[in-house]
């Protein structure tokens, strides 16, 4: 699911790939758009992640700080 996305995902640990398919299946359950939007709010959440992880902030935290709970109103599934 995360292939193309910001993360080279070699570099990361098996707990962080594993966190980072939660995170991105998330995403995916709380939004109701059509897979192609789905798939550029992913691409676009992952690339604010690593500029996150990039300043020094855990991969936990980073996707924290972007938790799909808080894309709410236009994009939340009813």
């Amino acid at each position: 699911m995360i292939e193309g996305y910001a993360f080279d995902i070699s570099s990361l640990s098996a707990d962080e790939k594993k966190l980072l398919n939660l995170w991105t299946a998330d995403i995916s359950q709380r939004i109701s758009v059509s897979l192609e939007t789905r798939d550029l709010i992913i691409r676009d959440l992952t690339a604010a992640a690593k500029k996150l992880t990039d300043m020094g902030l855990s991969l936990a935290e980073a996707l924290g700080r972007l938790d799909p709970r808080h894309l709410g109103g236009f994009y939340a599934r009813a």
